[in-house]
């Protein structure tokens, strides 16, 4: 080893020097590779489903508006109008949690979901079913008294529960 010249030794570190760049621009491409594969994921997995549930939510907000539209108004044809409005609503929250149900995560997600299609029903049951009843029969008072002994309560469980899930 007493024997190898300087430019040996020069040619030698740069071998060195350039088997050592390219090792940290291979490290660099795989953490790249892998970051973007991570937000990728991100984007095509968590986004879609904060947005799913956010139409859910949208949906349930409307489901609210056209019951007390319903309780506010005697109009034959507006009533009817609001109850075909009713049954789309609730029709496409349906359709949005079922989507959900593709988009699960994992046992947690799972089980929140569950919760979530829960609520909705005895929501839905409450606003679309029971109260829209009462209004029919032109029975606001009581329809009003419904929301506020079980709708209150119940709507702030539901709201809370998307909430938490999002």
């Amino acid at each position: 080893m007493g024997n190898i010249t300087i430019s040996k030794r020069i040619t030698f570190m740069v071998i060195i020097s350039i088997v050592a760049l390219l090792l940290v621009g291979a490290v660099g491409l795989f953490v790249s590779n892998k970051q973007t594969n991570s937000i990728k994921q991100v984007k095509e997995d968590s986004l879609a489903s904060i947005e799913t549930l956010g139409e859910a939510r949208q949906a349930y907000m409307e489901l609210r508006v056209l019951v007390y539209t319903h309780l506010v108004n005697t109009d034959p044809a507006t009533l009817e109008s609001l109850e075909t409005r009713l049954k789309e609503t609730s029709s496409k929250i349906d359709s949005l949690l079922k989507k959900y149900e593709t988009m699960i995560s994992n046992a947690e997600d799972k089980k929140m979901l569950e919760a979530d299609v829960e609520l909705m029903g005895k929501y839905k049951d409450l606003m679309a079913g029971r109260t829209i009843a009462l209004s029919r029969q032109n029975n606001k008072e009581g329809a009003r008294d419904l929301i506020v002994k079980e709708g209150t309560a119940l709507g702030a469980n539901l709201r809370k529960a998307l909430g938490d899930h999002m």
